[in-house]
């Protein structure tokens, strides 16, 4: 009884993913002259779910509208900053949508933690998210040895320490 309870919650919450990967609507008032970027983290939040859990095949035209819109407000966010380490983000030759997720994933993580403004942290769910998108799409983005060795990297749970050991260098 008590292993049917676990499979049905994860069935639920596996359901809800997919829901919620089809309803994601980009906002379409926000402009990036705006001063209110606060106002749309959460839009931000959901953009970023909606870009990891949305094959990268499917949907092109809202998924190119997500992309701007994400840009846009990362770029002229206060509250948002990020260093893009060309050492770290290595990957870039196997699919753009890579580097969007690997943005879109340091930008969730700064709205959701609002005082941790780390660098390796930020670096790390950029990681992880662009890591998540290469797994979800074996097809649809091209092979890369960059991101076979994060895949592998994060599967060993050595992730983090090499995120320190590149902002190092």
């Amino acid at each position: 009884m008590r292993s049917l309870c676990y499979v049905i919650t994860l069935v639920c919450l596996l359901l809800a993913q997919v829901s919620f990967a089809q309803n994601f609507e980009v906002p379409k008032s926000f402009t990036p002259d705006t001063k209110d970027f606060p106002k749309y983290a959460k839009d931000v939040v959901n953009c970023e779910n909606w870009l990891e859990n949305t094959p990268v095949n499917e949907q092109a035209d809202k998924r190119k509208e997500a992309c701007g819109f994400m840009v846009a407000w990362i770029s002229g966010s206060p509250d948002v900053s990020m260093e893009i380490t060309p050492n770290i983000v290595t990957f870039t030759e196997a699919d753009p949508q890579l580097l969007m997720c690997f943005m879109g994933g340091w930008a969730k993580y700064a709205i959701e933690h609002p005082k941790d403004t780390s660098r390796a942290h930020g670096n790390e769910a950029g990681l992880r998210s662009a890591i998540k998108l290469y797994k979800k799409n074996p097809k649809a983005i091209k092979r890369a040895d960059s991101m076979d060795q994060l895949v592998a990297l994060e599967d060993k749970g050595k992730l983090d320490k090499w995120v320190e050991q590149q902002l190092k260098k």
